[in-house]
């Protein structure tokens, strides 16, 4: 009996060390003891000190109390490690949320295994390494290069430097290197498309018109990532004679958006302006963006970089950023580090499988806290700011900005309550500021099956079904409004 009763507290003495130590590290890493915003409780020290306090409590209870606590806690236990070695075990073929767009730079076991998956939907897709296709373009002596992501325009150098080469004033391009064919990306198969003469995804002699009727600005699913012209939702919208000037690129969140109404909308002055809105992904840019002290400039209201009249300049930068990216494709890439014995054994350890699937299943971890500060309610937070200058420009040529919500994969695959937060608190403050609102969540959702509105049902893009319900639901709203 007095061996039973060492041992559970024995039993009972180490959780709580466990849980006191887990309990400590939070606090000291985040310097705070209280749930933080957008975070859920499995991330709260709130939880570790629960079970410090159960631990340690349970010590002063009668033996059979205290062997009953013990019993459950090491049953708990052995359930969560014998979880986690299946789950760590099975972890093997292309995972659900493996984004599918970069197919074209898999190993050649991951291509091999999206090749299988294809299979089973009938049919086949290109594996080929973006530098592949471009090589074989070129060839047939057609100038092709790869689309600009804006992401890497901000981690490159190449702006600066050919700022300071050309003594010109800082430069921030918006779109892709004019006229000139751009191969875009691959979800199934490669898509490329002719610039335009600003380098944005338009048909070509758009800019000479003297009027636009409907302009759009967004991310990569308002450029049209990864269906071929004519399949975008952008380009649905050009019916009935519409004329429709595409401003979206891939990483352009709110402050890069605001920026481009500024710089190329005044002199077309578009009655309606479509400002595409990406759940999961615009909040995240967005607190990228304004760490950058040259673009938050844009809530100036005078502020410009003028872009429309330094095209060649800007294909000077954009030709220098792509060559890096390039060079540092033809490298190769280095071979895949196999994880340690020791570096399993401690991600078993962590349960690291098994809390990202708890993750992947119930939404537990959302944006990082600086990222929902973007939505905190205060009375000028930087979403409602780049907001309100955006309908503010709009407005003085006569126009109306209308705000699109577009729903991400994972709300459908996993549970929705992240995105439901999110989508709830992003409308809440637009409706607030009286822009009119076209949300597509309520379309997809109407589907019997809204994952297959996405690229082989994974995490991506919309495949050519999806854009439809996006434009569908777009012409819909503006013929009511």
């Amino acid at each position: 009996m007095k061996t039973k009763s060492f041992i559970t507290n024995i039993v009972l003495i180490a959780g709580g060390s466990i849980a006191l130590l887990a309990f400590w590290r939070h606090v000291s890493a985040s310097g705070s003891i209280g749930l933080q915003s957008g975070g859920g409780w499995g991330e709260s020290p709130f939880v570790f000190g629960g079970l410090a306090v159960l631990f340690f409590s349970s010590l002063g209870l009668r033996p059979a109390l205290r062997l009953a606590v013990a019993t459950a806690c090491v049953s708990l236990i052995a359930v969560l490690y014998a979880a986690e070695l299946v789950l760590a075990s099975t972890a093997l073929g292309p995972a659900a949320n493996v984004p599918f767009w970069s197919v074209d730079r898999a190993t050649p076991q991951r291509k091999h295994e999206i090749e299988v998956l294809a299979s089973k939907f009938g049919v086949t897709i290109d594996t080929r390494d973006r530098g592949e296709v471009l090589a074989a373009a070129r060839q047939r002596g057609i100038e092709t290069v790869p689309a600009v992501m804006l992401a890497d325009v901000l981690a490159a150098e190449s702006t600066s430097e050919a700022r300071e080469s050309s003594g010109t004033e800082e430069l921030m391009p918006l779109g892709g290197i004019s006229n000139t064919e751009t191969l875009l990306c691959n979800e199934g198969q490669f898509v490329s498309y002719p610039s335009d003469e600003h380098g944005f995804r338009n048909p070509r002699g758009i800019w000479d018109s003297p009027r636009v009727d409907i302009a759009a600005v967004g991310q990569s699913f308002a450029q049209g990532y990864c269906v071929p012209d004519g399949k975008s939702f952008v380009d649905l919208l050009r019916t009935q004679n519409r004329l429709v000037l595409n401003l979206g690129t891939s990483g352009e969140s709110s402050l890069l958006q605001l920026a481009a109404i500024k710089e190329y909308l005044p002199r077309y002055a578009p009655k309606t302006v479509l400002w595409f809105f990406t759940e999961g992904i615009d909040l995240v840019d967005l607190y990228e963006e304004s760490t950058r002290p040259f673009l938050m400039r844009y809530l100036e209201p005078g502020f410009s970089q003028h872009l429309i009249t330094r095209q060649p300049e800007i294909d000077h930068a954009l030709r220098r950023v792509v060559s890096e990216v390039e060079a540092r494709e033809r490298q190769g890439r280095a071979p895949v580090r196999r994880s340690s014995f020791v570096e399993r054994s401690m991600e078993i350890a962590r349960l690291w499988t098994l809390r990202q699937k708890m993750e992947l299943i119930y939404s537990v971890n959302s944006e990082e806290p600086q990222v929902w500060s973007m939505l905190d309610q205060k009375p000028r937070n930087l979403l409602s700011n780049t907001l309100e200058q955006a309908r503010t420009v709009t407005t003085a040529w006569g126009g109306t900005l209308y705000f699109v919500y577009l729903p991400s994969w994972n709300r459908y695959r996993n549970n929705p309550g992240a995105d439901n937060r999110e989508h709830d608190k992003v409308l809440s403050l637009v409706k607030a500021l009286g822009i009119p609102v076209i949300d597509v969540q309520p379309a997809f959702q109407a589907q019997n099956d809204p994952l297959l509105l996405f690229v082989f049902r994974r995490f991506g893009h919309y495949n050519e079904r999806g854009n439809a319900v996006v434009a569908d639901t777009v012409l819909k709203s503006l013929s009511m409004q």
